[in-house]
């Protein structure tokens, strides 16, 4: 019996954490006092047809800070993205230059594609920034990243995705329900991973990361820049207030290989924080299947009614955080937060799943490209799909 209950309190446990770090993160949330000027050219790594470019487009150009231009990267003219971004270049009012950067053999494409964008900055930029062409940026995302970095304060500042539904769908909810909690999950100083979908970098970065080496034989730009940034003893910070709007859609299978993806580069470059994550998850998923086994006892009626409190509490923390910062979505609403809180549950063995999927790190398959990875710098293309068939 004291098994049982041990792991009924370590699964309330676990959710308890979960809903304290929302409110926590909450209670910290300000709006950034701090703007700063400055000329900054964005650099886009760019492949495929991307159905949200126009928009992104327009939300650049609305912007409060000014990007001096925008840097959009492809890997040949043959790549449907050269001809969409070639098209908007003419419509756009800021400049957009479109470079070439050719076809990766020892590296992730995106990776030979942001080296090829940072080999066209010069003197006149203040600062640099990353951004991923499918996300949605605020109308102060650019001044709210770059500040910190202008001011002098931070060589490297990133902000993280906040998964957005436009429609309804198992996978992309599951999905939401899995990365909004990591979202707002704390980042202590010596664990931050900078979100290649938004990242600001200095000069005085630049200079000491040196692109050409950090993306060098690597498969992920963002986990070998945190790598490199605290072996230079670069400060940096993941900005709180940069939730950006990254609309998640596609079937479940779609939405698990994405998060697969994803938990594969934390298993490659920071396989201590993928080891906690499994055994986190494992014990939160053993936990609710020792409740529902052993129901109607009253000791899992009670952790059952607790984890499922500390469920629903975490997701209004959510909601809450969503709609300060102009994230809602469909979810908002009640209705919504009692699915979601239901669901709880099967979200959790949906990310085990994730997890334990990104196990097998070997290959990595990202878009119309398949990598062999041998370790964190030792990265080969071994398969490449061309666009006419992919």
């Amino acid at each position: 019996m004291w098994p049982v209950l041990l792991l009924f309190s370590i699964g309330v446990l676990i959710s308890a954490l979960g809903f304290i770090s929302a409110l926590f993160f909450l209670w910290k949330l300000r709006v950034p006092a701090v703007r700063r000027d400055g000329s900054i050219s964005l650099v886009m790594p760019l492949t495929g047809a991307s159905a949200g470019l126009p928009l992104l487009m327009n939300l650049i150009e609305e912007q409060s800070l000014k990007p001096r231009r925008l840097i959009v990267v492809v890997e040949s003219e043959a790549d449907p993205a050269f001809a969409a971004v070639s098209a908007l270049a003419r419509e756009c009012s800021f400049a957009i230059e479109v470079v070439v950067a050719g076809l990766s053999s020892e590296c992730a494409q995106k990776c030979l594609n942001i080296r090829a964008g940072l080999e066209r900055l010069d003197e006149r930029d203040d600062a640099v920034v990353l951004l991923d062409a499918d996300i949605q940026p605020a109308r102060d995302w650019l001044s709210n990243l770059a500040s910190p970095v202008l001011a002098g304060e931070y060589d490297v500042v990133s902000g993280y995705r906040w998964q957005w539904l436009a429609a309804p769908g198992l996978g992309p909810l599951l999905m939401a329900t899995v990365d909004r909690t990591i979202a707002l999950l704390p980042r202590p100083p010596s664990a931050v991973m900078p979100w290649g979908g938004s990242v600001a970098l200095s000069k005085k970065a630049l200079s000491m990361a040196d692109p050409a080496s950090w993306l060098d034989k690597t498969v992920s730009d963002d986990c070998a820049l945190g790598l490199r940034i605290h072996a230079l003893g670069l400060t940096s910070l993941v900005r709180r207030v940069l939730l950006v709007k990254s609309p998640v859609a596609g079937s479940l299978t779609a939405c698990w290989h994405f998060g697969r993806r994803q938990y594969q580069m934390i298993r490659i470059y920071r396989p201590g924080l993928w080891s906690f994550a499994f055994l986190l998850l494992s014990a939160k998923v053993a936990a609710w299947i020792a409740l529902f086994s052993t129901l109607p006892a009253t000791a899992a009626a009670w952790c059952l009614a607790l984890m499922y409190l500390f469920a629903a509490a975490g997701l209004l923390v959510q909601s809450i955080v969503a709609r300060r910062l102009d994230l809602d979505d469909l979810t908002r609403g009640p209705g919504w937060l009692l699915v979601m809180a239901l669901l709880k549950p099967l979200a959790d063995l949906f990310h085990l799943a994730i997890i334990a999927g990104s196990a097998g790190w070997r290959v990595v398959r990202w878009g119309h490209v398949t990598y062999s990875v041998a370790s964190k710098f030792d990265v080969r293309v071994t398969g490449r799909k061309s666009w006419s068939g992919s």
